[in-house]
């Protein structure tokens, strides 16, 4: 009885142990390090458009910035207001940066709908940091936001012939 105790106090512990494992690498995004060396760089391919290697430059541009938001909800484990404004302040060049590209036909419209995205989920943030209330307050609007920013990323690269995104951000 007490050598069965024992053995199921150990087997708990390990589960235990290989849950907090498994779960910190699952939900644990790129640290900025990572994306310093390379882990969140978009390269675009030789031969690229000028406008390929102008988003590839625009996202590289804001990805320190994007990271260290992610990073800071992360290791905080929640949102605080400045996290809204810090998310707004790491896409407003990203932006500004998107509305310099001269898109070519085939790709014009994916950047459009990429800028309009982005804005429509920063007006939304400074929604709720003027009212203060957080995007986990209207989870519905905040995840189909956030996808809609993400589709429309990943429609612009194709449309650029970029490869697909390889980094995880967490965004409040």
């Amino acid at each position: 009885m007490i050598r069965d105790a024992a053995r199921r106090s150990t087997l708990s512990a390990v589960g235990i142990a290989l849950l907090v494992l498994t779960s910190a690498g699952c939900a644990t995004p790129a640290p900025a390090s990572s994306a310093e060396r390379g882990g969140c760089r978009t390269v675009a391919p030789d031969g690229a458009s000028e406008a390929a290697r102008a988003y590839a430059d625009a996202v590289n541009a804001a990805t320190p910035a994007w990271t260290a938001v992610s990073d800071t909800l992360v290791g905080r484990g929640h949102t605080h207001r400045r996290d809204l404004r810090s998310q707004i302040n790491a896409d407003t060049p990203f932006v500004e940066a998107l509305e310099a590209i001269d898109f070519p036909p085939e790709a014009a419209q994916q950047g459009a709908e990429l800028i309009a995205a982005v804005r429509a989920y920063d007006e939304f943030l400074k929604t709720t940091y003027r009212a203060y209330g957080f995007p986990s307050d209207q989870p519905e609007d905040n995840a189909r936001l956030n996808e809609t920013r993400a589709q429309s990323s990943s429609h612009l690269r194709d449309a650029l012939g970029l490869p697909g995104s390889t980094c995880f951000l967490t965004r409040p």
